[in-house]
């Protein structure tokens, strides 16, 4: 074959109930990339994160062209304009690389402007009419996303990571491609069907029984004239009428199969929802487990033991919260426990000042509890400085590396704080350990994630527990005070 893939990326994940603001600003810090600068670095080398797909393009005979990289942290809705913006900058770039003879796309699912529940759905209808009918569109997604009805009328084809943590995109990057090549080839018709599970949920795939539901998606697709089966989880703070749990099943033109399939996965979801979901715990009852422990969770010898990882998962910036909450914090200090690390804290002033002094200066810090009402109140803290870091990134399993910006860690009353001038989760131990704090060696970690640090912290963890603090992400889901998504 010959011609040319078009590729680009807008992402970010729209909690509806958050009110940090997410704006064009919001992708600008967040790496945004055009042209030719998405696919090589300053050096002119291939970005490793870009090699998988610009080999497999390469390895059909085809030219990969690319558009634009643009990514946020959730937040708010996004300013109308600003999406309109960042629309057609994409837009415009494939203008200028027509004729392209397929366009894969990498979205999040779950984006939504001031003015706009769908705008995956709108994208793809815009590069749909500016590509034809005849052009094969492809995009690789978030499982945390809404399923929309323009998003099946316009996409081709549309694989959602079957992961959560989402560890598998290149596998699902490399599943659309071989779908997109083999429609240009002549040797496939996908067709889709979508189940509608009824039901809103939070569904991690690390444990059983969503373990073995994954294992099985995997199987029914191994079943002649299937191409993909996604499981779309929802993401269930997003306030839109299409928001919900649905399966997404892709045959080779046989609508009768796709049905048959999709309804059984549909089924066999609905058997083990009672079983699935987070199992949290108080804040309580986690400063009751601290305190049980003598020096480390499992023995007084530190070279022998693994430190318990606790997730503050209401004040995950993935899910489009402040990550500054304090809840955790403050009673940690109340009950004098010492020996934890805490990150990220995203609190740019906090440390800007700690940049100011340097290492090994003390100075007492006003930390967290500034952004909204589910920060808590700001913790008042003589610190020391014990490590700076400017443009930060974390290593997260080799597979990419997250931006922190500019990083301090201080320690207070026994307890180390890692700050970043970016809002980001902790999704690996890289996080602390960029700045020479040895993870390893603290009795607990209190990560501010949900679930993405499952699989990076799972090795040097003795145990995890989720802690159900107040915050911006409540998970009990009942509780959601929904306005356009019908139970």
């Amino acid at each position: 074959m010959s011609g040319k893939v078009f590729y680009s990326a807008l992402m970010t994940e729209t909690n509806s109930f958050s009110n940090i603001p997410t704006s064009y600003q919001s992708f600008v810090a967040g790496g945004m990339q055009r042209g030719n600068g998405m696919v090589y670095d300053e050096q002119g080398n291939v970005r490793s994160s870009m090699q998988p797909l610009l080999e497999r393009v390469q390895g059909e005979g085809m030219e990969l062209v690319a558009g634009l990289f643009a990514d946020a942290a959730p937040g708010a809705p996004v300013q109308h304009g600003d999406y309109l913006r960042l629309r057609e900058e994409l837009l415009r770039a494939l203008r200028q690389q027509l004729p392209v003879q397929a366009v894969f796309l990498s979205l999040h699912g779950a984006m939504m402007s001031t003015a706009c529940d769908d705008c995956e759905g709108d994208l793809l209808r815009e590069v749909r009419a500016l590509v034809g009918p005849e052009v094969p569109i492809g995009a690789v997604l978030d499982p945390h996303a809404h399923l929309t009805d323009k998003m099946v009328e316009y996409a081709d084809i549309m694989a959602f990571m079957k992961e959560y943590p989402h560890i598998d995109g290149l596998e699902r990057s490399a599943e659309v491609l071989d779908i997109l090549f083999a429609m240009l080839k002549g040797d496939l018709c996908p067709c889709a069907v979508v189940f509608d599970c009824q039901t809103t949920g939070f569904f991690p795939t690390q444990d059983q029984p969503m373990r073995g539901f994954v294992d099985s998606l995997f199987e029914r697709e191994q079943q002649q004239g299937v191409l993909s089966i996604s499981l779309v989880h929802g993401f269930p703070w997003g306030d839109t009428p299409q928001a919900g749990t649905k399966v997404l099943v892709y045959t080779d033109d046989d609508v009768m199969l796709g049905q048959a399939v999709a309804e059984e996965v549909g089924r066999d979801l609905a058997r083990i929802l009672p079983e699935t979901g987070l199992k949290t715990i108080t804040v309580e009852r986690t400063i009751e487990q601290l305190c049980s422990y003598s020096n480390h969770p499992n023995g007084s010898d530190p070279q022998n033991v693994k430190p318990s990882v606790l997730a503050d998962i209401a004040d995950n910036p993935g899910g489009g919260a402040p990550s500054d909450s304090t809840f955790l914090l403050h009673a940690i200090l109340d009950a004098g426990i010492r020996d934890v690390a805490i990150g990220l804290v995203f609190d740019p002033e906090a440390v800007k000042a700690c940049h100011q002094v340097g290492v090994g200066g003390r100075l007492t810090l006003r930390i967290g509890g500034k952004i909204s009402q589910f920060s808590g109140t700001p913790v008042d803290l003589d610190v020391e400085v014990l490590g700076v870091s400017c443009d930060s990134q974390m290593n997260v399993l080799d597979l990419v590396e997250m931006p922190m910006g500019d990083t301090a860690w201080v320690r207070g009353r026994g307890v180390d704080i890692v700050m970043g001038s970016v809002r980001t989760q902790m999704y690996a131990p890289d996080g602390f350990a960029h700045i020479g704090l040895d993870p390893s060696s603290r009795r607990a970690l209190i990560v501010k994630s949900t679930n993405h640090f499952q699989a990076a912290f799972a090795p040097i963890a003795g145990e995890i527990h989720y802690v159900n603090t107040p915050g911006a992400i409540n998970y009990n889901l009942k509780q959601i005070p929904y306005q356009k998504y019908q139970r």
